[in-house]
């Protein structure tokens, strides 16, 4: 049976995609998507804004994780890659296998067998070879064998032979539990049975050779797990984030755009005064020499962006242990963060509205809220160790869709090697680079192609959210790595260098990864830029996650609902709500405008644990009970967590050359 689905648009992303098996709404059939097709409006084809070029770009970093990455990274097939804005669904019935509940016969139908009898407009859906009993959907069997490589086939009954004649087995279903299910033998006096998850199923790609795969409902997650990557404020320009000129004014511009670099009053007045020949020619001088002296030491005690430039240029470009995907990466998260700051050159077009916590306290006209909740507002920001909490409404999201697995979500045994001179102890043995079991089928990333077009197709939206951005205090985390012996006082840099410090020693993990070697940790002991690593990254994961966790608990937002976005190198995380669910607006900005105290409370409550011995000793402080996210709502799938990074406590092997296992939190400054 084939349908037209027009259903929500967001759906597309994640569940109305090619491949993907779900139960219909309206007919109540299990069935599978067949095709997708493009979005209209007003009789056109909606197209995206975002530069294609930077998404199939940025895209492409993103598949050589998988073992097959070798075959997606083909550059022929990115030649003609369709990016699509998906607005309907072609549907079709599946599995196609029915159990008879007259007789108990299992009977299985091809697609043209179920394209047929669509066009005869029948009532049921299908009949019973054996004895003629009309199917209806609640005879479908749900059931699917699943394989790592992308592979889905229906199931199909065991067949059992008398007098040279085989029979189909029937289902035996004494509980609930599919332990328990028995296939019997039909012929009459005959005991032969089988367990059902006994049933060997062979990979129907005759390129794959498992013969074991997974028998799930076909409704069940790990049937199918959209592969989508998220993309903040992405206009026109960054097509040319492959350029090392564009990386370098976008990254020079993030280290330059600080308080610390633009020169003060006195300093102006100092500098003109000596350009005019000393204090009393500054003092005589008239109203126009004074005008242009000014303007001459402003010039001068300003930095050189060229100059600037030319040098984040050089660093790219010698930077040992930095590869194109790293740099690539870096320059997007600059160009996200200096986008969400209002910036002038980088503020999204269109409608979008940010205001600081900052701004609401400095200038109290432009808020309702009272002299006194705002000076304890600055006072939580100052006990929260966090220098700008901005409020934004409209942020543009472009989410792009562009493969799929099944079984697992994430690869398995799949080291990145995130910074080659930061991580020695990484797949230094190619031997040891997949330990995993040689019989075991790697999982493949699907791409969604077809025979006749072996070109991708990704499919992608845009849409507006609200979310908070929050930047920690370059300051406290110096304070705070010294504390724990990360770094010592003689190699900590000034106020003044610290913005670029920070870009240069964190090495920002891949989705999936972590960034301690789980079987010798000892070189977070000796690798410096390593450690420091490990610990920022981990407190602001942390951080994010305990806000997260904090905003669902007082906004009414389920914790699916909530989506982080790390920022590293800028030593900031963004929190915002996914447009497509809880439909309920300006929750999250009311929540930090109106009940910023509440919320500072809640989350000093998230310190413990219901399990904290347990989470403490096995689970290095973070768990299903305390930290832990859905993971399409994490940037780094519950890696790099620990509780102690923010309130104290056991953390890896503890402060790194000392002997203490336990580690001062962020907040304990």
């Amino acid at each position: 049976m084939v349908e037209e689905m027009d259903r929500s648009l967001s759906k597309f992303l994640y569940e109305f995609l090619p491949g993907n098996t779900l139960n219909h709404a309206h007919i109540q059939a299990s069935g599978r998507i067949r095709s997708v097709n493009q979005r209209t409006k007003a009789g056109q084809y909606v197209e995206l804004e975002a530069p294609e070029d930077f998404l199939i770009g940025r895209v492409k970093e993103h598949l050589y994780r998988w073992p097959n990455s070798e075959e997606l990274l083909d550059i022929d097939l990115y030649d003609d890659v369709d990016i699509v804005v998906p607005g309907g669904a072609v549907y079709h019935t599946y599995p196609r296998t029915f159990e008879c509940p007259q007789c108990g016969m299992f009977i299985r139908f091809d697609y043209e067998d179920e394209r047929e009898i669509a066009s005869l407009d029948s009532d049921s859906l299908f009949s019973c070879d054996n004895c003629d009993a009309k199917l209806s959907v609640t005879d479908q069997l749900p059931f699917v064998a699943i394989c790592e490589c992308g592979a889905i086939d229906q199931l199909w009954a065991p067949t059992h032979s008398h007098d040279g004649t085989e029979l189909n087995m029937k289902l035996d279903r004494p509980t609930t539990r599919m332990s328990s299910w028995e296939w019997h033998c039909v012929h009459p006096g005959c005991s032969e049975s089988r367990p059902f998850m006994a049933t060997p199923v062979s990979c129907p790609d005759p390129a794959c050779d498992n013969d074991d795969l997974m028998i799930t409902n076909h409704t069940d997650s790990s049937a199918f797990y959209p592969q989508s990557e998220d993309f903040v404020n992405a206009q026109e320009g960054l097509e040319n984030i492959d350029r090392t000129r564009y990386r370098a004014k976008v990254i020079s511009d993030y280290v330059l755009a600080t308080d610390i670099q633009y020169p003060s009053e006195s300093e102006i007045k100092k500098k003109a005064a000596e350009l005019l020949g000393g204090t009393e020619e500054f003092m005589l001088a008239d109203e126009d020499e004074e005008r242009r002296a000014r303007e001459q030491a402003k010039t001068a005690l300003l930095p050189d962006r060229e100059e600037h430039r030319r040098h984040i240029k050089d660093w790219l470009e010698n930077r040992s242990g930095f590869d194109d995907r790293q740099k690539a990466s870096l320059t997007q998260e600059c160009y996200e963060y200096l986008s969400l700051t209002k910036n002038d050159e980088y503020r999204p077009t269109g409608d979008y509205t940010a205001n600081s916590i900052q701004e609401l306290i400095e200038s109290p006209e432009k808020t309702h809220l009272t002299e006194s909740t705002l000076s304890s507002y600055r006072d939580i920001l100052n006990s929260l160790n966090i220098e700008e909490l901005h409020l934004i409404e409209d942020i543009p999201l472009t989410t792009v869709t562009y493969g799929y697995t099944r079984v697992k979500s994430e690869p398995q045994n799949v080291r990145d090697a995130i910074d080659t001179e930061a991580s020695p102890a990484q797949n230094d043995d190619p031997d040891m680079a997949n330990p995993s079991d040689p019989e075991q089928v790697d999982l493949q990333l699907n791409t969604f192609t077809t025979q006749s077009d072996p070109f991708p197709t990704f499919y992608a939206q845009e849409m507006k959210a609200e979310g908070v951005l929050v930047k920690l205090d370059p300051e406290f985390i110096l304070d705070w790595l010294v504390e724990n012996n990360v770094i010592t006082d003689k190699n900590r840099p000034s106020p003044d260098d610290a913005r670029m410090w920070f870009v240069d020693r964190i090495a920002a993990p891949s989705r999936y990864e972590s960034l301690v070697d789980e079987q010798d940790k000892t070189h977070l002991r000796t690798n410096e830029r390593q450690c420091i690593s490990r610990h920022v990254y981990s407190l602001i994961n942390t951080y994010a996650h305990v806000f997260m966790n904090t905003m669902g608990s007082l906004s009414g937002h389920q914790r699916e609902s909530l989506v982080e976005r790390l920022m590293p190198h800028t030593l900031s995380f963004l929190v915002y709500k996914r447009p497509d669910t809880d439909q309920a607006l300006g929750t999250v900005l009311t929540l930090f405008e109106e009940r910023f105290e509440q919320f500072y409370t809640q989350l000093q409550e998230q310190a413990t644990c219901p399990l904290d011995r347990v989470c403490y000793a096995d689970e290095n402080g973070a768990c299903e009970h305390c930290l832990y996210l859905p993971t399409m709502s994490t940037d780094n799938t519950n890696h790099n967590l620990g509780r102690a990074t923010l309130f104290g406590g056991r953390f890896d092997e503890g402060k790194p050359g000392l002997n203490e296992q336990e580690i001062n939190g962020y907040l304990s400054l």
